[in-house]
C-alpha cells in the first residue's frame, strides 16, 4: 500500500503542475454556482493548449491511482481535489474530441482506466461552457457583426475564442475533405489569427472577422462544388487542375474532366496497387490518365505536368482501394 500510495502523490504532483499556482483546489464546491462556473470556465480554458493531452493523460493516471488509495485516511482529504480534475478533464474532452468520432488515443487511454464506480463527476458538476463562455447556440452560425459587439460586455473571451475555434475546425473537418486544400489553407489562417491574438497583433474581434471570413469562404466553396456537381473525392483533383491549368480551362470544362479522369482511374485500380510489386497497375493508371488528357487535347509539358500531379493525389487517396475510397 506505501508503494501505491507514493504513485498516488507522484501523479497528483504531476497534475498540479497544471493549474496556476494559487488556485483553491480544495473549496471550490462551497462557491456558488456563478461562481463555481467562472472558476471552472478560467481552468479549462488555461488548458486548451499544446498541453491539453499531456493533462489528459496525467489525470487518466491519477484517477487511476487514486482508485487503489481512496479509502486511505491520509488520502480522504484530497477528495474535492481529484473530483475537480476529473471535472476539468472531462470538460477538456468534451470541446477537444471531434464531432466526428472519438481519436483512438483517447479511446485507448480510456480503456486502461477502470471507471470509479462510487463518483459520477458529469452528473453532479454538470457544466456548459458553451453558456458560461456566452455561446448559446453552439455553430459557427453565430458569427457576426452582433456577435463582435458582445464580445466585448462578457467574461472568459480567451475561452469563447477557443470554443469557436473548435466549432470552427469541426466543421472544415465535417465539410471540406482532407484532400480538399481548402480546409488545409483555411485551418493555417485560423491558427495565425488565434496566434496573433496570443501575441497581442491583433484583438479577438479580429479574431472573430477571420473566423467569419473563414465561414464564408467555406462556404463559398461548398456552393461551388455543389454547382459543378463535384463529389467529396473529386474536389481535390478539380483543384489540382485547376492550379496547373494556367486559366486555360473553364470550371465545367475542369469539372467534367475530373469526371471522366476517375472513372478511367477506377477501372485500373487493384488492391495494393501502389505498392512496387504492382508497378504494372501503377503504369495501367498512368495511361489511363494520360489517355483521357491526350483525348482532350492536352498536350505537352502540359500532359507531362497534369499526369504526374494527378496519379500522385490518386496514389495518396486511393492507396488503400477499394477501402476508404474519399
Amino acid at each position: 500500500m506505501e508503494a501505491a500510495i507514493t504513485v498516488f502523490y507522484e501523479y497528483l504532483d504531476i497534475v498540479r503542475e497544471f493549474i496556476p499556482p494559487g488556485t483553491d483546489v480544495i473549496r471550490w464546491k462551497a462557491f456558488d454556482k456563478v461562481d463555481r462556473e467562472d472558476y471552472i470556465a478560467g481552468l479549462v480554458s488555461g488548458l486548451l493548449s499544446d498541453r491539453q493531452e499531456a493533462f489528459l493523460t496525467a489525470q487518466l493516471k491519477l484517477k487511476k491511482a487514486h482508485q487503489l488509495v481512496r479509502h486511505v485516511d491520509e488520502i480522504r482529504p484530497f477528495s474535492n481535489e481529484i473530483t475537480l480534475y476529473q471535472l476539468l478533464a472531462t470538460q477538456v474532452r468534451k470541446i477537444v474530441e471531434s464531432n466526428i468520432g472519438k481519436r483512438k488515443k483517447e479511446k485507448d487511454l480510456e480503456k486502461q482506466v477502470t471507471k470509479l464506480v462510487n463518483e459520477s463527476i458529469e452528473a453532479e458538476e454538470a457544466i456548459d461552457l458553451f453558456a458560461v463562455a456566452g455561446i448559446e447556440r453552439p455553430g459557427i452560425s453565430i458569427l457576426d457583426e452582433v456577435f463582435i459587439t458582445d464580445l466585448v460586455e462578457k467574461k472568459h473571451v480567451d475561452l469563447r475564442l477557443k470554443l469557436l475555434k473548435k466549432l470552427l475546425n469541426d466543421e472544415l473537418k465535417l465539410k471540406l475533405k482532407k484532400a480538399n486544400p481548402k480546409q488545409k489553407s483555411l485551418k493555417e489562417a485560423l491558427e495565425k489569427a488565434i496566434s496573433e491574438y496570443h501575441n497581442r497583433v491583433i484583438s479577438a474581434a479580429d479574431v472573430i472577422r477571420m473566423m467569419m471570413e473563414v465561414r464564408k469562404e467555406m462556404e463559398s466553396e461548398l456552393r461551388f462544388e455543389d454547382e459543378l456537381g463535384l463529389w467529396d473525392e473529386e474536389v481535390s483533383f478539380y483543384h489540382i487542375i485547376e492550379k496547373l491549368g494556367n486559366n486555360a480551362f473553364t470550371n465545367d470544362f475542369i469539372a467534367n474532366l475530373v469526371h471522366k479522369i476517375l472513372a478511367a482511374m477506377k477501372k485500373e485500380f487493384k488492391v495494393d496497387w501502389t505498392n512496387p510489386h504492382r508497378a504494372d497497375v501503377l503504369s495501367k493508371v498512368n495511361l489511363a490518365v494520360k489517355m483521357v488528357l491526350m483525348k482532350e487535347k492536352i498536350t505537352g509539358e502540359q500532359l507531362k505536368f497534369l499526369t504526374n500531379a494527378i496519379v500522385e493525389q490518386a496514389k495518396e487517396q486511393y492507396k488503400d482501394w477499394p477501402r476508404n475510397l474519399a
